[in-house]
């Protein structure tokens, strides 16, 4: 599972982060690797992997978040998930990372 947040410019910090990567280890039981899509790695933990925006970004705001779909910057494989830094995780959420859309009707 890869879990990944965005971080751009001064709305939230390295300390948002930090803490939506601490409440995924708490709160679920299988491996995943968490990335960040920043421009500012400073103050992060070491075990998120940094993901940095690329160098002719041209996006503001919320639109940063488009560069999770972008190949050059995130390879996908596996099983996604992204998380927005004002998630707030209260309990385990294996049902989510779980889920398999295969088994639904959408």
């Amino acid at each position: 599972m890869n879990i990944y947040t965005v971080k751009w410019g001064s709305k939230y910090s390295a300390k948002h982060v930090n803490k939506i990567y601490e409440s995924c280890l708490e709160s679920i039981s299988s491996d995943f690797t968490f990335y960040c899509l920043t421009e500012n790695a400073k103050g992060l933990d070491e075990s998120i992997e940094v993901l940095p925006f690329p160098k002719d970004n041209k996006l503001e705001k919320w639109w940063n978040k488009m560069y999770l779909f972008d190949d050059n910057v995130v390879r996908q494989t596996g099983e996604n998930l992204f998380l927005d830094l004002d998630v707030i995780i209260q309990k385990n959420i294996d049902d989510i990372v779980n889920f398999d859309p295969e088994d639904c009707l959408c």
